[in-house]
């Protein structure tokens, strides 16, 4: 049961306006379980330490049209609270003194990356313009080592029209 349809109901007018999201704040916190690397895990680490195009080339984008009202923060509490359910979307990788990755770590907590973008002007003079955005959005590399590996980014075309957009890098996800 996916928590991001009952953030897209539209918010009635005289709903509150508050936008911090939900949470212990937006700082993300290192501690957290560790665990072992999966041989596969392991590869693909070493692949993309060596290799940025590689890495980028394990990243996962997924795009939805929302047509309407957008209640925008319902979204960002329904994607905080997505992220801190499922652990793997708070897994970073990180390095020991001489750079190499032993473990994953789950971070106890991490703020939802989402950022609301308003790309009306530009989608309006030429709409291609957001095709072009997009495939460099998702061609951009994730810091394995500090994270996040997830991100949303939502972003308006017209005043009633909008593209959700969830990237993950390959490591934490197997598809979406």
């Amino acid at each position: 049961a996916s928590d991001l349809p009952q953030a897209l109901i539209v918010a009635r007018r005289n709903e509150t306006t508050d936008t911090s999201p939900s949470g212990p704040g937006d700082d993300s916190d290192s501690s957290g379980d560790a665990y072992a690397l999966s041989e596969a895990q392991q590869q693909l680490l070493l692949l993309c330490k060596f290799n940025k195009d590689a890495s980028r080339a394990y990243n996962i984008s997924l795009s939805l049209d929302l047509d309407g009202e957008l209640n925008q923060p319902a979204l960002k509490r329904a994607v905080n609270a997505l992220v801190q359910r499922h652990d793997s979307l708070r897994t970073v990788f990180p390095e020991d003194a001489e750079g190499n990755c032993l473990q994953q770590q789950v971070l106890a907590f991490c703020a939802a990356d989402i950022t609301f973008i308003d790309f009306r002007i530009q989608f309006a003079r030429d709409p291609a313009t957001f095709h072009d955005w997009y495939e460099r959005y998702s061609s951009e590399s994730f810091d394995l080592v500090q994270g996040p590996l997830f991100k949303v980014r939502v972003v308006q075309l017209t005043d009633q029209r909008y593209q959700l957009i969830l990237s993950a890098h390959h490591l934490i996800i197997d598809g979406m």
